[in-house]
């Protein structure tokens, strides 16, 4: 799950904050357009991640009041990976790895209390995504079902859905151990974004 010697970082550095809210990259583009739309399909480009930092109580979280946030040293900031993608030709290389932790040191650059909670969703029937995200410590904290149909006269498939979270609070008060993302996202913090 190491990043592949010889990639780069440096298209994620077109991120930007943007009230306080929401910032979007995708890493493979380096485009920055304040929608999580997936870029168009451009010779070259293996993946891309966008994501969004958010406040409030991530949905389906165990709920917490804000004093004992508070009391904690916890915020309420967060980052909510909305797609993370590797081409299937590119995949097992690190990449998803690499865009990860690419997201995490650039909202901890842009401002560190975001950088603390991540959340995303997966679908649960993705056994190679899951398992990436729970290498790097991210914990299912909840799931859903949606249902899916092909046609109107169709009856609807149910698709399962993973929430999955992590948080890289430092007072121990979440997690014993340190998250496996935050180490990779401290030992990549000399590369060039």
């Amino acid at each position: 799950d190491e990043p592949p010697p010889g990639n780069s970082l440096r298209s994620l550095r077109s991120v930007k904050r943007e009230n306080s809210t929401s910032s979007i990259g995708s890493a493979a583009s380096g485009r920055s357009n304040g929608s999580a739309r997936k870029p168009q399909r451009r010779p070259g480009v293996v993946g891309y991640v966008s994501f969004t930092m958010e406040e409030g109580e991530v949905v389906g979280a165990p709920r917490t009041s804000k004093r004992l946030k508070r009391k904690r040293g916890e915020s309420s900031e967060y980052v909510k990976v909305n797609h993370l993608l590797v081409t299937r030709a590119h995949r097992d290389e690190g990449l998803g790895v690499l865009l990860l932790t690419a997201v995490l040191h650039r909202v901890k650059c842009l401002d560190p209390d975001y950088a603390r909670e991540i959340f995303l969703t997966v679908v649960q029937k993705n056994a190679q995504a899951v398992g990436l995200y729970q290498r790097l410590g991210l914990k299912v904290i909840g799931q859903n079902t949606t249902h899916l149909a092909k046609g109107k006269s169709d009856k609807s498939r149910p698709i399962v859905w993973y929430q999955m979270g992590l948080s890289n609070d430092r007072n121990g008060s979440h997690e014993e151990q340190r998250p496996r993302i935050a180490m990779l996202e401290d030992e990549d913090s000399d590369q060039e974004l």
